[in-house]
């Protein structure tokens, strides 16, 4: 069974740093300044999450490499849904084509 998770915070609904294969699936992260932040991880799995309503970004990678970020929705109030910064290598990939 596949449960969603749905987190609310004041800062970074989820935030991983120096992490190493990590797998972030099926969340709903709303209401935060960030939805999911990524610093200086690689090699992780962020698969199937919504990301709404967040001040800023709903996915940040800030020196992050080889990660791969699939089926995704992430759409934000002030910034980008998705936003790499000092990140190389990483993957995107989505349901539908870009547009």
């Amino acid at each position: 069974m596949n449960k969603r998770l749905t987190i609310r915070s004041e800062n970074c609904g989820i935030f991983i740093a120096g992490v190493k294969n990590c797998n972030i699936s099926n969340n709903i992260v709303s209401g935060n300044s960030q939805g999911r932040y990524l610093s200086n991880s690689c090699q992780n799995i962020i698969l199937n999450n919504i990301a709404f309503s967040n001040e800023n970004c709903g996915i940040v990678s800030n020196g992050s490499t080889q990660n791969k970020i699939i089926k995704n929705n992430a759409s934000n109030k002030r910034y980008n849904g998705i936003w790499l910064e000092n990140s190389n290598n990483n993957n995107i990939y989505r349901k539908q084509p870009f547009s």
